[in-house]
């Protein structure tokens, strides 16, 4: 193993989210302590409790599904009842309060969907004791809270969890893995193949659109989607979960997914040598036959990547701060919405330490051909890391804050922010030299940091993220979780610099007793009736949402007309100089610009890419059109 000391400093502000009230549902809950549990000695302690067949089959049956629940509870049903509640939760639920049954409340369904250990332990009698579970049961322990705490162990010691690093690091790995040529064509064949069925999701309620989207794709005509001359909204359900959750798990035509094409395409194999010892060759031989045969998280490369916790290093004041919504329209104005967050975070130059580590020696066996750049050392992939991040951070600085500063009237009732700060802090890379380490995690980091939107164009970008949750915007992102002052928009969050401190057998890790930890975050008070949680979880959006969201876009799209109809009533002046935008162009000899509501085809050697901005002198002009310009350096 080669492992290196990592330090992370704070840029701004940083929030990681601890476990929330409903967390818990795989593990045993007692009052708000999470018992994460070892499935050996759990299975032990079933068999001991003669509920061992009653384990298997509850934990076989598939999620969400009324049949297997109600066969499992002993209720006769005819078929077309069955599918009738299936198609209707509602109805289900006065069915079960109507049944004289010992299973009758609609909760009992929820928490089977959920395959809950609880439920099923205290469903069975066999609820276990707190010093049972301590004992004998648990590998480890983890504390709930309400509200927006930072995370905390079991003995409520806050922490950066590796989990989180590690998201970070992959994530990066993998924008990695595919701007490699035939990697990123192979993604966007993925992309071709699985976006129809984002149409499909973001129609549903237009049963024409649907159907007509359905008979150009061979691939969805057989997912039942249309029943009885109307769209499965069941079916529909079940596809929005599915790619909101597995997007990346989800096979090709060829049964390719975004995991395996990228960590698990490299099978570790050894190769047989006739040198080798009759027994050694065939435990070699067999070694290989069990790689051949293993899933996908088996033959994941990045498990040769071990990232600890990261512990403070220092004395933290963890402070409340107030983070909002921050939108842009098409038409190139930021404005804030109504609805405020309050976070528990660590505050900028806060520095906390942890260890990364690399398996080499298995590195080989995983790439006997050769190892990839970003796993030969901790400083290259530091530098993959850096790559990504700073490619992110180049991305918001020139498509979300460049030149957005306040909006002198509010849009859509919502109060215009100035974000004239952030688009500082990025302009100079959070002050960082050009030698110097950027990284992001955490809370509010957004699609952009956590997802391979870098490798998408606009349209695919709008239609994933409708696909997870409904928008409507014609733009993605739309929005950016800033922290907020009066009208001020103050910080990004998540961004920090990492530092190789040296090597791990030099250089001990802090415990986490050492730092003494002291928080601002105010205790929330009770809910309200009525009152609700803001909170950062995808959800299905709801009719009124959906119906909302359609008319600020619709709002949002006349905005941008009335705006290029007044561009379009400029009168250019001959030798007068302005910008345009690039909207295609020809190797080394021509770009076709737009001005205005008129695109040009410039003559010119240089090279552009779309949508870059450029300035250019008018040269001709007939009838108020602009007949001929030259590109300007």
């Amino acid at each position: 193993m080669v492992s290196k000391i990592i330090e992370l400093e704070t840029l701004t502000s940083l929030f990681i989210k601890g476990k929330e009230e409903k967390y818990g549902e795989g593990f045993i809950r007692i009052g708000n302590t999470v018992f994460l549990i070892d499935n050996d000695n759990l299975c032990k302690y079933i068999d001991e409790s003669n509920k061992t067949t009653e384990y298997a089959q509850y934990f076989s049956h598939r999620e969400s599904d009324v049949k297997s629940f109600l066969a499992y509870n002993c209720i006769d049903l005819s078929e077309n009842d069955i599918s009738e509640y299936e198609r209707n939760e509602k109805k289900f639920k006065r069915f079960l309060n109507n049944r004289n049954q010992h299973l009758q409340r609609f909760e009992d369904y929820q928490a089977y969907k959920d395959l809950s250990i609880s439920y099923f332990l205290k469903k069975e009698g066999v609820f276990p004791s707190q010093s049972k579970v301590e004992k004998d049961l648990a590998t480890g322990v983890t504390k709930l809270h309400s509200g927006n705490r930072f995370t905390q162990n079991g003995n409520d010691r806050y922490y950066i969890p590796g989990s989180s690093l590690k998201g970070a690091f992959r994530n990066a790995v993998l924008w990695k893995i595919l701007t490699e040529p035939s990697k990123q064509s192979w993604f966007q064949s993925l992309l071709r193949y699985h976006l129809p069925i984002a149409d499909v999701v973001i129609h549903e309620n237009n049963f024409k659109a649907v159907n007509q989207i359905i008979n150009q794709h061979a691939v969805l005509q057989s997912l039942n989607l249309i029943r009885s001359g109307q769209v499965n909204r069941r079916k529909i359900k079940d596809l929005k979960k599915k790619y909101s959750e597995h997007l990346s798990e989800i096979p090709d035509a060829n049964s390719n997914t975004v995991e395996s094409k990228s960590f698990a395409e490299n099978t570790p194999h050894i190769p047989v040598s006739d040198s080798f010892e009759k027994d050694y060759k065939e435990y070699i031989e067999k070694y290989n036959d069990r790689w051949r045969a293993s899933n996908d998280t088996l033959r994941d490369f990045f498990r040769l990547v071990k990232i600890t916790d990261a512990n403070f290093s220092e004395n933290v004041l963890l402070r409340a701060k107030t983070a909002k919504a921050i939108c842009k329209d098409n038409v190139g104005q930021t404005y804030k919405k109504d609805h405020t967050t309050t976070l528990e975070c660590a505050p900028k130059a806060v520095k906390a330490l942890f260890k990364i580590s690399i398996d080499t020696e298995l590195a080989k066996v995983f790439f006997p051909q050769g190892i990839p750049g970003y796993l030969q050392s901790v400083e290259d992939l530091l530098k993959v890391v850096n790559e990504f991040f700073r490619a992110v951070s180049d991305f918001e600085n020139k498509d979300f804050y460049s030149g957005k500063k306040s909006i002198p009237n509010s849009i859509n009732g919502n109060t215009p922010v100035d974000t004239t700060q952030v688009e500082q802090l990025y302009k100079s890379t959070f002050g960082l030299n050009s030698d110097e380490i950027l990284f992001r995690t955490g809370w509010g980091g957004g699609f952009m940091s956590k997802t391979q939107f870098l490798h998408l164009t606009m349209l695919d970008r709008v239609r994933v993220r409708d696909m997870i949750r409904y928008n409507g915007s014609p733009i993605a992102p739309k929005s950016r979780c800033l922290i907020v002052e009066d009208q001020n928009a103050t910080e990004p969050l998540g961004w920090c610099k990492l530092t190789i401190l040296g090597d791990a057998k030099d250089i001990p890790l802090p415990s986490i007793d050492e730092a003494k930890i002291e928080t601002g975050f105010l205790t929330e008070q009770p809910r309200q009736s009525g009152q609700q949680y803001p909170e950062n979880k995808e959800r299905p959006a709801s009719e009124k949402e959906i119906k909302q969201s359609k008319i600020e876009a619709s709002a949002i799209v006349k905005k941008a007309e009335k705006q290029q109809s007044l561009m379009s009533k400029k009168i250019y002046i001959k030798g007068e100089q302005v910008e345009g935008i690039v909207k295609s162009s020809v190797f080394c000899q021509s770009l076709t610009v737009r001005i205005g509501n008129q695109e040009l085809t410039i003559k010119t050697n240089v090279m552009k890419q779309k949508e870059d901005t450029v300035k250019v002198q008018i040269k001709k002009i007939e009838n108020g059109i602009i007949m001929e310009a030259i590109l300007l350096k």
